[in-house]
């Protein structure tokens, strides 16, 4: 060897990919994109079901929608498919694939079970939630499905892993103790909860990709307010005045930005 040839070491196992490492992709959707089984009420929000599910939330009077919306209401998430995945049906049952709305995200995660990431291994997973209950309480659901320990947290009422992976939560099932977090929409404010309350989960967390998370408020309605009647101006100024913070002190790639962050958001 040439003595000015610097000498090139290849680490054949760990975190430099020779053999890779084992990584849970976790994909959170937006809101009303998981299909809720609303026990209470024999009744459920489905929107990949046969049109008449949808038809008759449009048919429910207000007083009958303000009762099914109401967060106190159990909701369950359902687990099997409105019709069978064409290739690993079992598997991708078991790792959540049933509980959103095919029809919304069925390309995406298609596309998404064929990433490569060099010689790690990444199943898919995906985190519907009942979209009815308040963020907070949705990211300590969150935590307790992935790691299988119950949370509690600000004297918020405790939660408890709902078993969808078994008693170990979804990294469990997934072997691994690491994972991916790519979100869509109200899904991303969901993660910015769980990983603001946990953390733990902050430190299995290798990244988090975000696609439109609305994390700046209703902007939108809040430059058309001037335009609009009073009434209207001060119901959307909660919403539109609101920025979400104190994110967790790690990185995140905001994918709708194409901007990578480090810090507080």
């Amino acid at each position: 060897m040439n003595p000015t040839t610097p000498s090139l070491t290849v680490c054949r196992e760990g975190p430099n990919l020779v053999t890779g490492r084992r990584v849970a992709l976790i994909f959170v959707p937006g809101v009303m994109g998981s299909r809720v089984d609303l026990t209470d009420d024999d009744d459920a929000w489905d929107p990949d079901s046969p049109a008449t599910n949808l038809l008759g939330w449009s048919w429910a009077s207000s007083d009958d929608k303000r009762h099914l919306l109401d967060s106190a209401r159990r909701g369950v998430i359902i687990g099997d498919p409105a019709d069978d995945f064409d290739s690993d049906h079992e598997a991708r049952v078991a790792r959540g694939w049933g509980g959103v709305r095919w029809a919304s995200y069925g390309e995406f995660l298609d596309a998404a079970d064929g990433w490569s990431f060099g010689a790690n291994q990444t199943p898919l997973y995906v985190y519907g939630y009942d979209w009815r209950q308040p963020i907070a309480q949705i990211g300590l659901q969150m935590v307790a499905d992935i790691l299988g320990t119950s949370q509690t947290e600000g004297g918020r009422n405790a939660v408890f892993n709902q078993d969808r992976h078994g008693a170990t939560g979804l990294l469990g099932h997934a072997n691994t103790d690491l994972c991916i977090l790519i979100t869509h929409s109200m899904g991303g404010l969901v993660v910015r909860m769980a990983l603001k309350q946990c953390a733990a989960l902050r430190e299995k967390t290798i990244a988090v990709l975000h696609e439109v998370q609305p994390a700046t408020g209703g902007a939108w309605i809040a430059r058309g307010r001037d335009r609009a009647p009073a009434q209207w101006g001060r119901a959307v100024s909660p919403v539109a005045d609101h920025h979400p913070g104190g994110f967790w002190d790690g990185g995140f790639l905001d994918v709708s930005s194409g901007q990578c962050a480090w810090g507080a958001a």
